[in-house]
C-alpha cells in the first residue's frame, strides 16, 4: 500500500512537474516583493513593575483585593487589551501625540487612525510582575510618543478609576450617615422620655415590664449607634482612599523602563529571512496539496499494483510504452481462425490459410518476419499477393 502511494505521488508530480513548481515560484516572487515594498518600522517600548501592596496600602488597608489565580502582570495585560478596544482610551492616548489633529477630522479618518494605533500598540506579560508595552510604527518619533502616552494614560486611568470609586463611596456613606443619624435621635429621645415618665422607685426595684421596655430601647439604641459608627468608619476610609488614590496607583505601577526614541529600524536580515522562508513554505505547501489532490482525483489504472489493489487479481502481462518511431510500416499477417486445421508455428506456412489479417509490429519482430519471408519461394509471394488483392488488403 505504501509503495502504491509513493508511486502515485511520483507519477502525479512528474506528470505536471512544471505546474507544481509554479506555486513555489509565485510565492518566492511575492515574498521578495513583500520584503521590498514593506517600509521599515521603528520599535519603542517600556516596562511596568506591578506591586501587590504599596506602602500606603500596607499602612491604611483601605483597598480590598480579591483572590485570583492570575499574576499581577496577567491582570494588567488583560485590562490593557480591553482598553485598547475602547475608543475613549485610544483617543486619550492620541491626545499626547502628533495624531491629535486627526482626531478632529471626519469620522472615517478617526476610525482609520484608531485602527492604526491598535495595530501598532501591544502589551505583553514578561514575568509575574513585569509588563512590556511595545509600539512598532513607520515614524520613529510617533512610536516613541505612542509608547509614552500609553503608559501615562493607563496610569491616569487607574488613578481616575480609584478616585471615582472613592468619591462614589464617600458620597454614598455620607448620605447613609444622615439617614442613620436621623434614625438614632428619636431612639435616644424615646429612652429619655421613658425614663422621665417612669422614674426609678425610691424603695424596691422597678417592675419587670419597665425593665424589659428599658432593655429593649437600650438594645435598639446600641444597634443604631454601632451601625452609625460603622458607616462613619467606612466613610472615613473612602475619604482617605480618595486622598491617597494617586499616590497609591503610582506606587503600585512603577515605570521601570521609560520609552526611548529608536534610531534604527527593527527590520533586520533575520526578519527578512524568516519572511522569505514563510513564503517559501507556503509555496511548498500549495505544491504538496496539488500533488496529493492530483493523486485523489486521478482514479485511472496506472500500475500493476493498482489492479491488485482495486480488483485483487494477478497481473499476467503489461503493455510497454514505445515511441511511435520504434514502429515500422511493415505488416505482419496472422491467419484468420480456422477450426479445422492446426495452427502453424512457421511464418512461411501462413500461405496455407485462406484469409490473413494484417497487424503492425515493432522493428525487432519485423526483422524476424522479413528473414523468414525472404526464404520463401516466389510462388508463395505471388500467392500472397493474389490473396491480398482478393481480400482488399495492401501489402
Amino acid at each position: 500500500m505504501i509503495r502504491l502511494i509513493l508511486l502515485r505521488l511520483c507519477e502525479s508530480f512528474f506528470r505536471h512537474m512544471w505546474l507544481y513548481f509554479l506555486p513555489i515560484v509565485l510565492m518566492i516572487t511575492l515574498g521578495v516583493v513583500y520584503i521590498m515594498i514593506t517600509p521599515p518600522k521603528f520599535l519603542s517600548w517600556g516596562t511596568f513593575y506591578i506591586q501587590d501592596e504599596s506602602l500606603l496600602y500596607s499602612l491604611n488597608s483601605v483597598r480590598e483585593r480579591g483572590f485570583t489565580f492570575d499574576t499581577p502582570s496577567e491582570v494588567t495585560v488583560d485590562e490593557m487589551n480591553e482598553l485598547f478596544s475602547s475608543a475613549a482610551f485610544m483617543r486619550a492616548v492620541a491626545q499626547q501625540t502628533n495624531l491629535e489633529e486627526k482626531m478632529s477630522a471626519d469620522r472615517k479618518t478617526v476610525e482609520q487612525t484608531l485602527e492604526e494605533m491598535r495595530n501598532s500598540i501591544w502589551a505583553q506579560s514578561t514575568g509575574e510582575r513585569m509588563v512590556f508595552i511595545g509600539v512598532a510604527h513607520e515614524d520613529a518619533e510617533l512610536a516613541h510618543q505612542l509608547a509614552q502616552s500609553t503608559m501615562d494614560t493607563y496610569t491616569q486611568w487607574k488613578i481616575n478609576i480609584s478616585q471615582y470609586e472613592s468619591a462614589e463611596a464617600q458620597r454614598f456613606f455620607a448620605e447613609l450617615l444622615d439617614e442613620y443619624r436621623s434614625e438614632l435621635e428619636p431612639i435616644r429621645n424615646s429612652l429619655t422620655d421613658y425614663l422621665i415618665s417612669h422614674p426609678e422607685p425610691v424603695r424596691g426595684e422597678r417592675p419587670a415590664l419597665e425593665v424589659a421596655e428599658i432593655d429593649r430601647i437600650q438594645a435598639e439604641l446600641q444597634m443604631s449607634e454601632e451601625r452609625l459608627a460603622n458607616a462613619e468608619n467606612k466613610e472615613e476610609n473612602a475619604r482617605l482612599a480618595l486622598t491617597q488614590a494617586e499616590s497609591d496607583v503610582r506606587q503600585t505601577y512603577l515605570i521601570f523602563d521609560s520609552p526611548i526614541l529608536s534610531l534604527e529600524p527593527m527590520n533586520s536580515l533575520t526578519d527578512m529571512a524568516v519572511t522569505f522562508i514563510v513564503f517559501l513554505f507556503i509555496g511548498l505547501f500549495l505544491s504538496v496539496v496539488g500533488i496529493v489532490g492530483g493523486v485523489f482525483i486521478n482514479r485511472s489504472i496506472l500500475f500493476p499494483l493498482d489492479v491488485r489493489q482495486a480488483f485483487d487479481l494477478p497481473v499476467l502481462a503489461t503493455v510497454p510504452e514505445l515511441d511511435q518511431r520504434s514502429f515500422d510500416d511493415a505488416l505482419f499477417y496472422l491467419p484468420a481462425p480456422n477450426f479445422g486445421r492446426e495452427p502453424s508455428s512457421s511464418v512461411s506456412d501462413l500461405t496455407d490459410y485462406d484469409i490473413t489479417i494484417p497487424i503492425r509490429i515493432y522493428k525487432g519482430a519485423d526483422e524476424k518476419v522479413n528473414s523468414e519471408r525472404n526464404g520463401s519461394t516466389h510462388q508463395d509471394s505471388e500467392h500472397h499477393d493474389s490473396l491480398h488483392a482478393d481480400n482488399g488488403f495492401r501489402s
